[in-house]
């Protein structure tokens, strides 16, 4: 999804997944720093960790690695044993519900994060709603979740997508 996002011309953090069993020394070397490691498998922001050098991007990988094994998750999904690695985007977090009916979008709501969540862990917190962001990047969210429906070919239903308020601040440059 990431990369035909990216194609597109809809902005996401630069990405690689490497393997579990491969050298997180030889990975550590290959991303740009602050990043975040990220499990494919888990949800609600579990094992998710901010590294912010070499050495912390080694200890991160193999913590989150631990974490897939002790679960008995690599064990038993082919997704438990790759981790992705993202660049780092500071700032406040944003999410939103929108309709689709027949590829038309109606925004419902625009959340915010109420404090920044720079890690080095992304533990959930509470959204608010009305959004204190302003009125423009509040329009840059809705035409990229547009955008996004489009290139996803989503046509039908009810969706919510989260974004770095600092991406939406792009979207309509």
């Amino acid at each position: 999804m990431r990369e035909l996002l990216s194609g597109q011309g809809i902005p996401v953090p630069r990405f690689r997944v490497f393997p579990l069993n491969g050298d997180p020394r030889e990975f550590a070397k290959q991303v740009v720093y602050p990043c975040v490691v990220k499990p494919l498998i888990l949800s609600a922001s579990c094992g998710v960790i901010r590294a912010n050098d070499e050495e912390e991007f080694m200890g991160v990988f193999r913590r989150v690695g631990a974490l897939l094994t002790n679960l008995g998750l690599v064990a038993r999904d082919e997704q438990a044993r790759w981790i992705l690695v993202e660049d780092f985007v500071p700032g406040s977090k944003s999410h939103w519900r929108v309709w689709l009916t027949q590829g038309a979008l109606q925004p419902l709501a625009i959340f915010d994060k109420p404090d920044p969540l720079n890690g080095p862990f992304f533990e959930e917190t509470i959204y608010v709603t009305p959004s204190r962001l302003p009125s423009d990047v509040q329009q840059n969210i809705i035409a990229c979740a547009e955008r996004t429906a489009q290139a996803l070919g989503l046509r039908e239903g009810t969706g919510a997508w989260g974004i770095p308020c600092e991406c939406a601040r792009s979207v309509g440059d």
